[in-house]
């Protein structure tokens, strides 16, 4: 039978996250987005710097009046007031963080697909064990009844239907073997190709936080959908504060030179536009993404909110279930214990023995989907409560 014991949480924890950090680590896809958000990251600050200066050389000569000559040199600099206020600056920072809250936001839910995948290795793998020994008890039974039919004793529905029984079991370990090696093989491909170390993995064996509401308090504004509303709420603000800015005007200062035979000329030039009309609607636009911005936070913090209170209380009602059935469970292992003490010492009979036993695979078969569906909600929780 499969045993439901305990094992200790940090030996525990700490296989499960050593392969969990590895495949975080290897995995290609997140390797990709990291580069992306580095790159997205420089490309946002290519605009907060002044424009280059220009420089300007011009010869003229009049062919017409002996030769006559004008060297011309001008050097111009424009100057975007919102650059040296920092506006753009600003603005860039914050278009650097929301690239960051993507970027974590797809971290987090790689993370939970590989400790999901990580808790189905475990459910499956017990399972398999489950099965394995089910096939067992089912060829004693064939065996038995093959021999009790050469001896007369029994007939052939009776062996017919311990053949059938066995197949039965047999199917069921072939597909639960293949569900197995189909995890593997996505956790291999999420490790990058490379082999999983799975020897020795069990559930997390954190338990549920006591109270909801404490829990979501603590963990809500580090969530990444939750971090990722609030820096798109910073962002439309520096972009609010950039497009007000677009109302001051634009400078341009510039030095020139004029050489000639007759004189030599120097001067400073000074230039400035006028905002009457380019920008006339961009700041109430970015007073809107702004209200819309705030909107959506808030709208984000309630939606998720409702979420995980729907996960956390489906997590409680499963664990409790869990809980209950296997006190019932630690009786039926009892059980389990006596009836194969007997049927070794002769006084139980294999069809007796292979009915209760059967029974008790079935019972152990449910225990372990409860077990396992408590720990996915569980885990669904956990993961965005780092």
């Amino acid at each position: 039978m499969v045993a439901f014991s305990v094992l200790s949480v940090a030996s525990a924890q700490t296989k499960r996250e050593l392969v969990l950090s590895e495949v975080m680590e290897r995995n290609l896809t997140l390797k990709s987005l990291r580069m992306m958000n580095e790159a997205s990251s420089l490309e946002s600050r290519t605009g907060i710097y002044l424009s280059d200066p220009l420089v300007s050389v011009a010869y003229k000569e009049d062919w017409f009046n002996d030769g006559a000559y004008t060297y011309e040199i001008g050097v111009s600099q424009d100057i975007d007031l919102s650059i040296l206020l920092g506006r753009k600056s600003k603005v860039a920072v914050a278009q650097t963080k929301v690239s960051e809250a993507e970027y974590l936001k797809s971290q987090k839910e790689l993370e939970l697909e590989v400790a999901q995948l990580l808790d189905q290795w475990v459910y499956l793998g017990k399972k398999q064990q489950m099965l394995g020994q089910k096939v067992v008890l089912n060829k004693l039974s064939v065996d038995y009844y093959d021999s009790s039919l050469k001896k007369g004793e029994s007939g052939k529905v009776e062996f017919n239907q311990s053949l059938l029984a066995l197949a039965d079991a047999e199917a069921s370990s072939h597909a639960n073997q293949m569900e197995l090696d189909l995890v593997y093989m996505r956790l291999s491909s999420l490790n990058g190709g490379a082999p999983v170390d799975t020897a020795g993995l069990e559930y997390d064996l954190m338990a549920l936080p006591l109270d909801f509401e404490s829990w979501f308090a603590r963990v809500a504004d580090s969530l990444p959908a939750m971090q990722e509303s609030m820096r798109q709420e910073v962002l439309s603000n520096a972009e609010r504060k950039l497009a007000k800015a677009g109302w001051l005007p634009k400078l341009s200062v510039g030095y020139a030179t004029e050489q000639s035979i007759e004189s030599d000329v120097q001067g400073i030039n000074l230039g400035f536009s006028l905002p009457l009309w380019e920008n006339k609607n961009s700041v109430k636009s970015a007073k809107l993404k702004v209200a819309a911005a705030e909107l959506k936070t808030a709208v984000q913090r309630q939606t998720l909110h409702d979420s995980f209170s729907q996960i956390y209380t489906q997590a409680r009602t499963l664990e409790k279930q869990w809980t209950t059935y296997l006190k019932s469970w630690t009786r039926m292992e009892e059980t389990h214990d006596l009836l194969s003490r007997d049927f070794q010492n002769g006084k139980t009979e294999l069809p007796d023995y292979v009915d209760v036993i059967s029974s008790l695979y079935d019972m152990e078969e449910k225990l372990l989907d409860m077990e396992y569906q408590y720990q996915q909600a569980k885990t669904a929780l956990m993961i965005y409560g780092k």
